[in-house]
Protein backbone atom coordinates (compact mmCIF):
# COMPACT_ATOMS: atom_id res chain seq x y z
CA UNK A 1 0.00 0.00 0.00
CA UNK A 2 1.47 3.50 -1.30
CA UNK A 3 0.15 6.78 0.29
CA UNK A 4 -1.89 7.47 -2.71
CA UNK A 5 -4.20 4.44 -1.55
CA UNK A 6 -3.92 5.98 2.10
CA UNK A 7 -5.07 9.10 0.27
CA UNK A 8 -8.05 7.57 -1.23
CA UNK A 9 -9.11 5.52 1.32
CA UNK A 10 -9.36 8.35 3.62
CA UNK A 11 -11.02 10.89 1.42
CA UNK A 12 -13.44 7.57 0.89
CA UNK A 13 -14.00 6.80 4.36
CA UNK A 14 -14.97 10.83 5.19
CA UNK A 15 -17.54 11.31 1.96
CA UNK A 16 -18.91 7.56 2.55
CA UNK A 17 -19.84 8.05 -0.75
CA UNK A 18 -18.05 6.17 -3.70
CA UNK A 19 -18.83 8.94 -6.54
CA UNK A 20 -18.08 12.04 -4.31
CA UNK A 21 -14.73 10.40 -3.76
CA UNK A 22 -14.30 9.04 -7.31
CA UNK A 23 -14.11 12.76 -8.43
CA UNK A 24 -12.72 14.26 -5.45
CA UNK A 25 -9.57 11.85 -6.52
CA UNK A 26 -9.78 12.00 -9.73
CA UNK A 27 -10.29 8.25 -10.21
CA UNK A 28 -13.15 5.97 -12.09
CA UNK A 29 -15.61 4.91 -9.48
CA UNK A 30 -14.17 1.46 -10.89
CA UNK A 31 -11.15 1.91 -10.21
CA UNK A 32 -12.23 3.15 -6.64
CA UNK A 33 -13.42 -0.17 -5.93
CA UNK A 34 -10.57 -1.88 -7.44
CA UNK A 35 -8.24 0.00 -5.36
CA UNK A 36 -10.71 -0.66 -1.82
CA UNK A 37 -10.84 -4.28 -2.91
CA UNK A 38 -6.89 -4.66 -3.11
CA UNK A 39 -7.01 -3.03 0.15
CA UNK A 40 -9.29 -5.08 1.64
CA UNK A 41 -7.02 -8.42 0.02
CA UNK A 42 -3.98 -7.14 1.23
CA UNK A 43 -5.24 -6.59 4.60
CA UNK A 44 -7.48 -9.41 4.99
CA UNK A 45 -10.26 -7.73 6.76
CA UNK A 46 -13.48 -5.91 5.49
CA UNK A 47 -13.10 -2.21 5.91
CA UNK A 48 -16.54 -1.32 4.26
CA UNK A 49 -20.01 -2.85 4.30
CA UNK A 50 -21.69 -1.65 0.68
CA UNK A 51 -25.40 -1.73 -0.47
CA UNK A 52 -27.05 -0.12 -2.88
CA UNK A 53 -28.11 3.01 -0.63
CA UNK A 54 -24.94 3.16 1.76
CA UNK A 55 -21.52 2.91 3.02
CA UNK A 56 -20.04 2.43 6.05
CA UNK A 57 -17.43 1.55 7.91
CA UNK A 58 -16.36 -1.79 9.79
CA UNK A 59 -14.67 -1.58 13.02
CA UNK A 60 -11.36 -2.57 11.15
CA UNK A 61 -11.98 0.12 8.89
CA UNK A 62 -11.86 2.61 11.72
CA UNK A 63 -8.81 1.25 12.60
CA UNK A 64 -7.51 1.31 9.17
CA UNK A 65 -8.38 5.01 8.70
CA UNK A 66 -7.03 5.65 11.93
CA UNK A 67 -3.62 4.57 11.01
CA UNK A 68 -3.84 6.19 7.60
CA UNK A 69 -4.67 9.24 8.75
CA UNK A 70 -1.36 9.09 11.32
CA UNK A 71 0.72 7.65 8.01
CA UNK A 72 -0.41 11.11 6.04
CA UNK A 73 0.40 13.38 8.87
CA UNK A 74 4.09 11.68 9.86
CA UNK A 75 4.44 11.98 5.91
CA UNK A 76 3.45 15.85 5.69
CA UNK A 77 5.76 16.47 8.76
CA UNK A 78 8.66 14.82 7.08
CA UNK A 79 8.00 16.54 3.54
CA UNK A 80 8.31 19.93 5.91
CA UNK A 81 11.38 19.19 7.57
CA UNK A 82 13.16 18.44 4.54
CA UNK A 83 11.98 21.38 3.19
CA UNK A 84 13.03 23.51 5.69
CA UNK A 85 16.44 21.55 5.69
CA UNK A 86 16.66 22.51 1.69
CA UNK A 87 17.15 26.44 3.19
CA UNK A 88 19.72 28.74 2.56
CA UNK A 89 21.60 29.88 5.37
CA UNK A 90 24.76 31.34 6.34
CA UNK A 91 26.60 34.77 5.78
CA UNK A 92 26.44 36.51 2.61
CA UNK A 93 29.17 39.12 1.80
CA UNK A 94 28.78 41.72 -1.10
CA UNK A 95 31.48 43.04 -2.65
Amino acid sequence: MDNETLYIFQQLAKSLHFGRTSRTCNISPSALTRTVQRLEAELGEQLLVRDNRSVSLTQAGEYFLSYAEDVLQRREQLQIQLDRSRELNGALSLY
